[in-house]
């Protein structure tokens, strides 16, 4: 570091400006000049020596003198800089008018403005947006008219910021502007309101974007109905029954956040389905909210999705209980390969949904013959396998395999047990028992029980 810059550091003004001419060029750690320091702290006569020797240096993050100055308000300083600093960026491609503009400075914005505006750091932004997120309302009043609608990397304006920051005082200006400019995704400053919960800009907003949807073909009520705005939802009804691109509906998203006040409000959407089918009682079953499902059972019941699904199989699937004894009339419904709810069930080992589902569903095979009995013993469940044998041992797929075999396969030796009176002699369409297949995979303690109970002894 050079002895200018150090007598600058200690605010030695008359030292500095007798060395200023020793040692120009000089830079600290950081890459920067006498003249950055002399700027930075608003010296100006040292700022007027030293600008011909040291003008558009950069620090190692690309700042500039005028930058320093401006950053920090000084006026006159940033008069003598800006005829030969004017324009220049950063790294971040951040100019001298951003940083005036973020911290308020407004006489050096009114400065800048004709020579730095419009321009975007790397991340988009604007002075304009900088002005907004400080909520520097006579920065913003003077950015407004060149650098409104202006949009960043993140697709938002300075009216967004403005909701965002809940910045009362910018709104109308703001407003008045960029109202009705929506983000590369195509959310508006109204959906922001609406998730914010902000309820003067949702005021000011609503009229004029009512309607609008984002690029997914979302809205603002499906917002209010995410974020629980009861009031905002209300005031956004036209809305209903307009889908997102993947058919969910704003019913949908009431119905996943249990917000029952909701879902009584936007009744009005049951019977839309997303792309794959899923309907909103659908997604109360699967989450077992109860009162929305006692709200759309009459309205929805019966549906399935492209893959055949049915609100009962999604409650069973994610051991609802509550909601699949309200959707049992569902039962015998099967997914387009052929499953079925106490499929799903005996695969969760759930004895209540079994209990709830067996006098319904007991026998039932899918595409493959599998029965509910057969998938417990595929997956080791011995409890749902205690139960479902009463009605479904003897039973084989469309290979002609059993329970009993599929438990040998596994090496379940205590499901093999309570399947063997029943299922040992059985055959496939090879002719194979459960014996051979025991064998095949080395389920060693199988094959020990089924020579056992057949009074032989193993090979």
């Amino acid at each position: 570091m050079s002895v200018t810059i150090d007598a600058i550091l200690r605010g030695d003004v008359a030292e500095a400006l007798k060395t200023a001419s020793s040692t120009p060029g000089a830079r600290d750690l950081h890459g920067r000049t006498a003249l950055y320091h002399a700027a930075e702290q608003g010296f100006m006569e040292l700022v007027s020596t030293l600008l011909p020797f040291e003008a558009r240096q950069q620090d190692n993050a690309g700042h500039t003198a005028l930058m320093a100055a401006a950053r920090n308000g000084h006026l006159d300083c940033c008069k003598l800089l800006l005829a030969k600093e004017g324009k220049m960026v950063s790294r971040d491609k951040q100019t001298a008018l951003m940083y005036a503009a973020g911290k308020g400075h407004t006489e050096v914005v009114k400065l800048l403005l004709p020579k730095e505006a419009k321009l975007r750091s790397s991340e988009g932004m604007t002075a304009l947006m900088l002005a907004t997120v400080g909520k520097h309302k006579d920065v913003v009043s003077l950015l407004v008219d060149k650098e409104g609608r202006m949009i960043n990397e993140d697709g938002r304006t300075a009216l967004m910021y403005a909701v965002i920051h809940r910045c009362d005082e910018l709104l109308d200006m703001l407003i008045k502007r960029e109202a009705r400019t929506s983000a590369k995704n195509g959310i508006t400053a109204l959906m922001l309101a609406v998730e914010a919960n902000y309820t003067l800009a949702f005021e000011k907003l609503i009229n004029l974007e009512i309607g609008r949807k984002a690029t997914d073909g979302s809205t603002a009520l499906m917002r209010a109905a995410q974020n629980g705005r009861l009031e905002m939802a209300q005031r956004l009804i036209r809305e209903l029954r307009i889908q997102r691109r993947d058919g969910m509906t704003a019913l949908m998203f009431a119905t996943r956040k249990d917000n029952i006040q909701l879902v009584r409000l936007l009744i009005g959407e049951a019977g839309l389905a997303t792309r794959d089918g899923q309907t909103a009682l659908m997604y109360a079953a699967m989450d077992g909210h109860i009162d929305c499902v006692q709200q759309l059972i009459a309205l929805e019941v019966g549906r399935r999705t492209s893959d055949g699904y049915s609100a009962l199989i999604y409650a069973t699937m994610n051991g609802q209980h509550d909601a699949a004894a309200l959707l049992v009339q569902e039962a015998g419904m099967k997914t387009s390969f052929g499953k079925t709810a106490l499929m799903m069930a005996a695969l969760n080992d759930d004895a209540s949904l079994i209990g709830l589902l067996m006098k319904r569903e007991s026998g039932l095979q899918d595409e493959d013959g599998m029965t509910a009995l057969m998938y417990a013993a595929s997956y080791g469940r011995l409890s749902a396998c205690a139960r479902l044998a009463k009605t479904e041992a003897g039973m084989q797929n469309n290979d002609g395999v059993s329970a009993l075999m599929l438990a040998a396969i596994e090496g379940y030796r205590d499901i093999a047990l309570l399947l063997v009176e029943r299922e040992r002699e059985l055959c496939d369409h090879e002719g194979n028992t459960a014996v051979f297949y025991a064998e095949e995979n080395g389920c060693t303690e199988v094959l020990q029980l089924l020579a056992a109970t057949a009074g032989e002894h193993p090979q």
